[in-house]
């Protein structure tokens, strides 16, 4: 599935949870001591609860996006110089007059409690180095790295590669035939021996999905019909079942693919333009994602789920909202996570099961007797583990991501029809 030195921390804890877990008080931790607390904390326990990381605070993490199936690894991406927000402010500033103080290295990190958190590195580039997704076991990362250093003028003088790290160290896979390409890989299977993600061939609008193996390298998925190109977002735990997007100028079709070939799921309006697959379940026969009128707009289109006895099926939108956007799914394929966005772009990360329909983050912890006052806004949720019960993702105002987990019987309302 698929957030930091100083970190701020806030639990708020299951109102029957055990003894102490109820009794944790916001802090100011390393970062070290918070992803320990994730792990032996409410969201490692039996108990409830949901951990705030980050926020103004100075933290050098922006993002966590993954972590192993047993939680003992988790990965994300960050900066050894990352900022608060004032300074980051006053670093554009300072970068759009030139000053080299606007940037500084982002790179990709893992986390174990042995090892502690440590930076990947990257491809030779010094810039924009990102995690993408983390292998079941935790042991191999994937995602895009540069291969150069930024030129004098700050400004990005090379391409990304995408790379598959271990304890070996980061490889660059490569592109599909164009040397002076990018690439970018998306997603890894379950043991981390099937990498998936796109590649130029020949500029711009001419990207093709990949899918890589240690025997046969990187090869190209093609295109549906009449498409220019294909992104691959994401594989299934044996790695023979890709999904994503492929189209042309102004349209663009979710796709799964197989062994035998690149198929068509359709659009959930005969009339919208775009549709795209974002995430697979662990066998491959459950697809979530996004239809919608037009390409690279949020504010419409509306969430999907797809089966092949169904085909796409429309999760509708939060109450008052006007569109959304499926993001994950969880390995038996029966929970969603995404984000509900209104008429005027305010987002609110939701749930969703077949039992509870879409429900708030937030709805989803107090109907599990989570305490969630004084909680930002939930505005994405991005990630949802194998069992459905522990979700990621980002709150209102740069306030941080979080972790939410639900434990013990209440969990048992999954499975209840309304």
């Amino acid at each position: 599935m698929r957030f930091p030195p100083n970190l701020e921390v806030k639990v708020a804890g299951h109102a029957r949870s055990k003894k102490g877990h109820s009794s944790l008080k916001k802090s100011l931790i390393t970062c070290a001591s918070a992803l320990s607390l994730l792990i032996t904390g409410p969201l490692a326990s039996a108990a409830s609860g949901i951990v705030v990381l980050g926020g103004d605070t100075g933290v050098g993490v922006s993002s966590v996006i993954g972590m192993s199936n047993d939680g003992d690894v988790m990965v994300g991406n960050g900066s050894p110089g990352y900022v608060t927000a004032d300074q980051s402010r006053r670093r554009l500033e300072l970068s759009r007059s030139g000053s080299h103080l606007g940037y500084s290295s982002f790179q990709p990190f893992r986390w174990t409690a042995e090892t502690g958190l440590a930076y990947l590195g990257s491809l030779g580039g010094n810039f924009l180095n990102i995690a993408n997704d983390v292998s079941s076991d935790g042991a191999v990362v994937v995602g895009r790295s540069e291969v150069v250093e930024f030129s004098e003028a700050r400004k990005p003088s090379g391409s990304s590669r995408a790379f598959r790290w271990t304890s070996d160290g980061m490889i660059n896979l490569g592109t599909l035939g164009d040397s002076r390409g990018r690439s970018s890989a998306n997603g890894v299977n379950a043991d981390g021996s099937v990498v998936v993600g796109y590649s130029s061939t020949s500029g711009l609008w001419h990207d093709k999905a990949f899918r890589w193996t240690l025997s046969d390298g990187m090869k190209s998925l093609g295109t549906l019909d009449k498409a220019i190109y294909s992104v691959a977002t994401s594989v299934n735990a044996r790695g023979d079942v890709v999904v994503g997007r492929s189209g042309d100028h102004g349209w663009s079709r979710a796709f799964r693919w197989t062994s035998a070939g690149m198929v068509d799921l359709g659009t959930l309006a005969d009339n919208d333009a775009y549709s795209e697959a974002h995430d697979v379940n662990d066998t491959g026969d459950v697809v979530v994602g996004r239809s919608g009128p037009a390409i690279g707009t949020l504010e419409v289109g509306q969430a999907f789920r797809w089966t092949k006895d169904t085909g796409m099926v429309g999760l509708g939108t939060l109450p008052g909202d006007t569109a959304s956007v499926a993001t994950s799914v969880n390995g038996r394929g029966d929970v969603m996570v995404g984000v509900s966005i209104s008429s005027d772009g305010e987002r609110r990360g939701f749930r969703w099961t077949q039992a509870t329909g879409m429900q708030t983050i937030e709805q989803w912890l107090k109907d599990n007797g989570v305490d969630v006052k004084g909680l930002p806004r939930v505005v994405t949720a991005t990630a949802v583990n194998g069992a459905g019960n522990v979700v990621f993702g980002s709150l209102a105002d740069g306030r941080g991501a979080y972790i939410a987990r639900v434990e013990g019987p209440s969990r048992r309302r999954d499975q209840r029809r309304p």
